[in-house]
């Protein structure tokens, strides 16, 4: 049974625990991610587990928590920082490592395998996995926001060290003009409709694959 992001509550998962106990169903799973089941809550559950009339066998509340009580996809908001191990020496960093900005010349960055090295490209610190929902701003004549692989080459100017050019990445590449959705070299243009905003919503759905 999904119910995966439905805002279930402590209350929720008593009534959840109390109609599995009274009516014992062919129930073998239960996804309650993305919900705020509480400590208590769990507790309940995991105990629901253990009772020989609930053949219930698997139970997923991972990514629990207060903030996925949020209406739509901002219960899956994450925060993301810069990594100034991968940003190429024609980017700079700011704001705490929040912004990216190009440059006409090299940053006194050290070497680090990491790198981009010839791409102007640079990675999040952080890993991304489950549901996660982020907003990026961007100005100038144009911008890539993209997702990858943490294996995708950091030398050279070709496909395979592009994002949105290879089978380990996707972009958007954004202007005033169009938006482009990249993946594996091949491209879709996305209509949208004609706006002063330079701000992108990111919706990740690791499970699902999209």
């Amino acid at each position: 049974c999904r119910l995966s992001g439905c805002l279930v509550t402590e209350e929720g998962c008593a009534s959840l625990v109390s109609a599995l106990k009274s009516n014992p169903s062919h129930l073998r799973e239960l996804d309650l991610s993305y919900n705020h089941p509480g400590d208590s809550g769990v507790r309940l559950l995991s105990a629901g587990l253990e009772d020989p009339h609930c053949r219930l066998e698997k139970l997923n509340v991972e990514h629990g928590g207060e903030n996925t009580m949020k209406p739509g996809l901002r219960k899956y908001v994450c925060d993301l920082t810069l990594d100034p191990n991968t940003v190429n020496r024609f980017l700079s960093l700011s704001e705490e490592n929040r912004k990216v900005t190009c440059r006409r010349e090299e940053q006194p960055y050290p070497d680090h395998p990491e790198r981009f090295k010839d791409c102007e490209q640079v990675l999040c610190r952080e890993g991304l996995t489950g549901r996660c929902y982020w907003e990026v701003e961007w100005s100038g004549r144009e911008a890539g926001i993209g997702v990858t692989y943490k294996g995708i080459s950091r030398r050279g100017w070709g496909s395979d060290c592009l994002i949105g050019y290879n089978d380990k990445s996707w972009s958007l590449d954004c202007s005033d003009n169009s938006y482009s959705a990249w993946h594996n070299n091949k491209s879709t243009t996305i209509d949208v409709p004609s706006s002063s905003s330079h701000r992108v919503g990111v919706y990740l759905d690791w499970p699902a694959g999209t």
